[in-house]
């Protein structure tokens, strides 16, 4: 017989508490390898992205937040389309985009979603607003920090999404493919403050 719970798209997770690191929050849940989860699953609440899966036992599994400098996230402008890599910062509560461009059609206020490439993050997860662009001239490279749409100090509960084949597969995720809505403002959202409230 098929575990039923291998086919379900999402696990609702509990926060049993967080990890002391000495300089990244971790985020310890209820949920392992028995139920279904797996490293470098993505874990979203209402607000959007909230982080990934880094680690599992069989009963429990610990994540690294979005801010975190270890998690990196394929990322698009909704606006523009445009695709970029957002990182983990140094800057407390914040997220960095590198590497782009200096003359990049990007200014404070833009929304990034997930873009889908890589596989691990499905297409349109909200990821948050660009908060200020620094761009160097000289070197002919910009950067961005970003404020989170996820709100991990909220909630006690969160959303941990299995990596369907149809859903997170490379081969999807590589296609070309035109900017996604964000899904957490209409199916996504939904999802979320169902197994949230």
């Amino acid at each position: 017989m098929q575990d039923n719970k291998s086919e379900q798209p999402a696990v609702v997770a509990e926060v049993l508490y967080e990890a002391p690191t000495p300089f990244n929050r971790r985020l310890i849940f209820d949920r392992g390898e028995l139920d279904g989860v797996a490293p470098g699953m993505p874990v979203i609440d209402e607000g959007g992205v909230v982080g990934q899966i880094v680690r599992v036992t069989p009963v429990s599994s610990e994540a690294a937040l979005l801010t975190d400098e270890v998690v990196s996230i394929p990322v698009q402008l909704t606006r523009t389309g445009l695709r970029l890599i957002a990182f983990g910062s140094n800057q407390p509560g914040k997220v960095e985009v590198r590497y782009f461009s200096s003359d990049a059609d990007i200014k404070p206020g833009d929304l990034l979603i997930t873009s889908g490439i890589g596989g691990a993050y499905p297409p349109g997860l909200t990821v948050g607003k660009i908060d200020s662009v620094d761009r160097d001239a000289s070197s002919g490279f910009a950067h961005a920090i970003v404020t989170p749409a996820s709100h991990p100090d909220r909630h006690r509960h969160f959303l941990i999404l299995r990596n369907l084949p149809h859903q997170y597969s490379p081969q999807t995720a590589g296609s070309t493919q035109k900017a996604e809505r964000p899904i957490t403002n209409s199916a996504g959202d939904a999802r979320a403050r169902r197994a949230l409230n």
